[in-house]
């Protein structure tokens, strides 16, 4: 039984932050996604454009975002 919340949720934070997922991991991850999403039926999209000018906008939003915090000299998430 864990009885520090605090002293668990820091080691759990930490103990994620050390542990480095591979490429092969986060493929194996995302076809398992793919799948179970198969078999639940909701994959592949009945409709593969619905919601495209919802993505659309919003990469516009992060782009723009993105701009404003390297004029700021803020670094970036590519960096």
């Amino acid at each position: 039984m864990i009885r520090d919340r605090q002293t668990w949720a820091a080691f759990e934070k930490q103990w994620i932050r050390q542990q480095k997922a591979t490429w092969e991991e986060n493929a194996r991850i995302f076809w398992s996604l793919v799948e179970q999403a198969r078999i639940l039926g909701v994959w592949p999209p009945k409709n593969p454009l619905e919601g495209i000018e919802h993505d659309v906008n919003l990469a516009k939003v992060l782009r723009s975002r993105a701009a404003d915090l390297a004029e700021e000299g803020e670094p970036s998430a590519d960096a």
